[in-house]
């Protein structure tokens, strides 16, 4: 059984995808890294039109496509994990409910695709994965590229997964509305790839690095204010920390800081030292407030970027505990070094992540961004990308 295939555009060329060939996707990867990716991706019997048969998935009635026949489309290989697992015991959940698995540079193994897209979100997904796949190390030379534009005389080079995004035609359309639309309803749908060319770009750059050079990581939930806390508003004893970093990856807090261990295990092989510097924000009022919210913020055509309150949530209730398990494991290894700031109110450093921030119920969470996001005075294409996780995966997890 082959599914149809369909043209895919991606930038100037056009060319011929499909969903699935004689071939599955487990049959194209190393024996090595097989049983990894087994661990995250889901599988199961499909029906003719590619569908997980009843039973076999992770949707509500378990199925993988649980929305009703023509509004979704099958994910294969399906990234549908438990966001909460932690195999190897290190206190760290292993993979995010976006992005790829956190000690993985796909490929391989391949790109997850997320269950639940409509065809529209489906094709978009897997023209970038296949653009990307297809020739892995030049796509994320091409962004170290667009970062080196981007980055300030002085400045070190800064990786964050939303800035791949820009190497795709739908995230830099050149007509704002356009553009603003996408940015809202398509974040998910290119977050898998984002993640994966911005940890191959990263590698790339670490390689370059002299042994003892120093990297900044910023973590936090997603729109905790990473920026602005070790900005020109933070702290003086913070504001030195970006300019003495040779590099500065900014973490997206849809991972919930599932990739520390990763970029620590690639840190100490290159005889790098790591500075990981945790933003703590409220995350109610960074959703909702009426000025500097999520929200508000992609309501502005100028920004565009929504986040699912489902990711939201995560990042901000299981962000902080595996933050939390990571520093209580590195906090004497001599090649980290942990800084913790609040932004609640005008920035300050903390002693650590404080204990409401260990305790949050990210399904409580995601139940009061969404009612938040519904009731707010926000255009259509807001509501609509905050609220996708509702369809994309709609169990209660």
């Amino acid at each position: 059984m082959a599914w149809e295939k369909i043209p895919l555009v991606f930038g100037d060329e056009t060319r011929e995808g499909s969903a699935q060939g004689d071939e599955t996707w487990l049959d194209k990867i190393p024996d090595e890294t097989t049983d990894n990716a087994e661990s995250f991706f889901s599988s199961c019997e499909r029906d003719d039109r590619g569908y997980c048969l009843p039973g076999e998935g992770g949707g509500e009635d378990g199925s993988a496509a649980s929305v009703e026949d023509g509004d979704s489309t099958p994910c294969d290989p399906c990234h549908e994990p438990d966001v909460e697992d932690d195999g190897n015991g290190d206190g760290v959940t292993d993979v995010a409910r976006v992005g790829v698995h956190a000690m993985e540079v796909p490929p391989p193994p391949p790109i997850g695709r997320l269950p639940n897209l409509t065809e529209h979100e489906r094709a978009v997904e897997r023209a970038f994965v296949e653009h990307y796949e297809n020739n892995p190390d030049q796509v994320a030379n091409d962004f170290r590229e667009v970062i080196k534009a981007d980055t300030k005389p002085g400045d070190p080079p800064t990786f964050g997964t939303d800035d791949a995004k820009k190497l795709n035609d739908s995230w830099s359309h050149p007509d704002q509305d356009t553009r603003a639309n996408n940015r809202a309803t398509l974040n998910l749908a290119l977050h898998q790839t984002a993640n994966a060319i911005c940890k191959r770009a990263f590698l790339q750059e670490l390689d370059t690095l002299s042994p003892g050079s120093e990297i900044l990581v910023t973590v936090g939930g997603c729109g905790a204010g990473k920026g602005f806390a070790l900005g020109k508003h933070g702290p003086p004893e913070v504001q030195g920390l970006k300019k003495n970093s040779a590099v500065v990856w900014d973490s997206a807090g849809d991972q919930n800081a599932t990739e520390n261990p990763w970029i620590q295990k690639e840190a100490e092989a290159r005889g790098l030292k790591v500075t990981y510097a945790y933003v703590h924000a409220n995350p109610e009022t960074q959703w909702a407030h009426p000025e500097r919210g999520v929200v508000k913020r992609a309501g502005d055509p100028n920004d565009g970027r929504m986040v699912d309150a489902k990711v939201f949530a995560d990042s901000y209730a299981l962000g902080a505990r595996n933050h939390q398990a990571f520093y209580e494991k590195n906090r004497d290894n001599p090649n980290a070094k942990f800084v913790f700031l609040s932004n609640v109110g005008k920035p300050q450093l903390m002693d650590g992540i404080p204990k409401e921030a260990l305790s949050i119920d990210r399904t409580k969470l995601a139940d009061f961004a969404v009612g938040a996001l519904k009731t707010a005075d926000a255009p259509d294409r807001v509501v609509k990308g905050g609220s996708m996780g509702e369809r994309v995966w709609p169990k209660k997890n």
